[in-house]
């Protein structure tokens, strides 16, 4: 209906649009109209399929957003339709999609997801999705100028092999790069773009490791993707600044203690066979150092 609603925590598995639905002319397993907010929820291994050309028009993916969508699962959801398949995942018109994990889906166009108008994508992982073109992410790139913030496309294929950029994301039209900020794909896209491996740690949660490239890459040092990285109980770390081989010198480290036990914990450090020196969390570190082989060790 035209009122705004919000919706929590539901499950929408399993369902099953045709031909002899008149409800594929209109929408796909979900529609949020603008205003309302659908959170916390999973639509999963639902299919919207229909050859027949009286009903094409309308995008058809699985879950259609004009309002928001926050934290939900979307995934192994397929869209096939030959007149308008777009988005097998989400489709975003004006709509926003935050926090959700994109995995899994099918269409022709824009396996995961597919952005028009001005439609906003934050911190969402979309991963593992397959379309015949746009396995990740496709864009009309109208007017309104759809945004990607502080996300992962990632490991998405396509049937026609345009390119590697197209597997994962495709704007067309007029969208700027301005507007795609952060994202972590398998090249560098946009301000802030990051061409690295996410480094998961499975193919369920899409969760980071805590060697990801993506923790602290998005804006005001958040983590990119569906869900920020959460430490052990407690763990060490320790990076350097400057590529290998390093100059002899100055060596600036930098050593780290975050976890939910850290809080009144003494750390320590030492270089080759020097003395132990405590620090605290992010501490910088600077050793000067000789040519050759050296441990440093927290």
């Amino acid at each position: 209906d035209a009122g705004k609603r919000t919706y929590r925590n539901c499950l929408f598995a399993g369902n099953h649009c045709s031909d002899s639905m008149d409800i594929i002319k209109y929408g796909g397993i979900i529609t949020v109209k603008s205003g309302s907010v659908f959170e916390n929820c999973t639509v999963v291994s639902n299919r919207i399929a229909t050859a027949s050309k009286s009903k094409a028009g309308a995008t058809r993916p699985a879950v259609i957003a004009n309002g928001t969508v926050r934290n939900c699962i979307i995934a192994d959801n397929s869209v096939q339709h030959l007149q308008a398949d777009y988005g097998g995942g989400a489709a975003l018109s004006n709509g926003r999609l935050e926090n959700c994990l994109v995995t899994g889906n099918s269409a022709i166009y824009g396996g995961g997801v597919a952005l028009a108008g001005g439609g906003k994508v934050r911190n969402c992982t979309i991963v593992d999705n397959y379309a015949f073109y746009n396995g990740g992410v496709g864009s009309n790139g109208d007017n309104n100028m759809p945004t990607m913030i502080d996300c992962i496309v990632w490991g998405n294929g396509e049937t026609v092999e345009n390119n590697q950029t197209a597997k994962q994301l495709r704007t067309l039209g007029a969208t700027p790069l301005a507007n795609l900020r952060n994202l972590c794909t398998d090249y560098a896209l946009g301000a802030g773009g990051l061409a690295a491996d996410p480094l998961f740690a499975d193919s369920v949660t899409y969760a980071l490791t805590k060697d990801s490239p993506c923790i602290g890459a998005g804006e005001n040092g958040g983590d990119l993707g569906w869900k920020p990285y959460a430490p052990s109980a407690f763990e060490v770390g320790l990076s350097f600044l400057g590529v290998e081989p390093l100059d002899a010198g100055d060596i600036v480290f930098t050593a780290t203690a975050r976890g939910t036990d850290a809080t009144d914990v003494t750390c320590s450090s030492k270089v080759d066979d020097g003395a132990w020196g405590d620090y605290s969390s992010e501490t910088a570190l600077t050793a000067a150092l000789a040519a050759g082989l050296h441990t440093v060790a927290v």
